[in-house]
């Protein structure tokens, strides 16, 4: 046999297998806190080490990252973000609450007609719409407001909320001629590249938004918040679509069948939009009273 046909194989060693090595150093070791990356609770893990589920360094999730050792204005800037987009939310409650109940009363009165509803309706639903994007960008605008000027490590996805919220500013502006004058036929064609390039950026926002509001949650810190930002971002966007692809299936359904039943669309569509409201409000309310926990000088549990 020749004697080079022995094989020897690298023995690979995993995040825990350097956590439970009895000579790692355990001279200093976390008091408290959780891993940047996977949220793993680093409580009694040597600081020099790494993260014993996802071998991240932990000086990476140094107390320095976390909330509490933040400046007071950084803090300040996400609280009044939070507050903002929970406006947006409760203002388009409202719109969509008062355009119900004018139309429903005009058309009692035979003075709304859907395919052509009056002029005036139509500019007040469309400044209205106007101010609840007002809402929704400023509060974005304050969430994403840098800490650090000289910060390196900032997440990308700051940035990418920073760029799209400035876009969708602009849109938003360049959209009230269209708003206040809905019959002029050259600011409606014009409206057409403005309201694509809003809707763009409101998307930007909401997907790059949610990552972005993954770390802060990372660093208050609430493992289960981090977790929602992750779950929401897609579970939102489901529960719009959801209704519409119902809404193919129905239609092919009823095709098929020779018959309506379009009943069957009344109870998603009424319950998706209430409960994408519900989550997204009640996910930056709960980040809004972290923050405010903070800002007290109070220590989250």
């Amino acid at each position: 046999m020749n004697q080079f046909d022995d094989t020897y194989e690298l023995e690979e060693v995993s995040p825990a297998d350097v956590y439970n090595d009895p000579n790692r150093d355990t001279r200093s070791t976390v008091q408290a806190g959780y891993c940047y990356v996977c949220l793993y609770n680093l409580a009694g893990v040597p600081s020099t080490g790494l993260c014993p589920e996802c071998g991240t360094p932990v000086e990476d999730s140094e107390p320095e990252r976390q909330l509490v050792n933040a400046t007071s204005g950084f803090v300040s800037s996400l609280l009044n973000g939070t507050k903002l987009i929970k406006a947006y939310v409760l203002v388009s409650i409202l719109i969509v609450i008062i355009a119900v109940v004018i139309a429903f009363t005009l058309s009692a009165s035979g003075q709304y007609n859907p395919q052509n509803p009056p002029t005036g309706f139509t500019i007040l639903t469309n400044l209205s719409t106007l101010l609840a994007y007002a809402f929704f960008y400023g509060g974005w605008w304050f969430f994403s407001s840098r800490e650090v000027e000289t910060d390196e490590n900032e997440p990308v996805s700051r940035m990418v909320v920073r760029v799209a919220v400035m876009v969708g500013a602009i849109a938003t502006v360049l959209s009230i001629p269209s708003a206040l004058l809905p019959n002029v036929v050259l600011l409606t064609l014009l409206s057409i590249p403005i309201g694509l390039a809003a809707f763009g950026a409101f998307l930007t926002v909401f997907f790059a938004g949610f990552l972005y509001a993954k770390s802060i949650a990372q660093r208050l810190p609430n493992p289960k918040l981090a977790a929602r930002a992750i779950t929401l971002m897609w579970l939102i966007p489901t529960l719009i679509v959801a209704p519409f692809l119902l809404a193919i299936a129905v239609i092919a359904l009823s095709a098929m069948l020779q018959t309506s039943i379009f009943g069957l669309l009344a109870l998603p569509l009424m319950i998706c939009p209430i409960l994408t409201v519900i989550f997204y409000y009640n996910f930056f309310n709960s980040v809004g009273k972290d923050l405010k926990r903070i800002k007290g000088g109070m220590v989250i549990d």
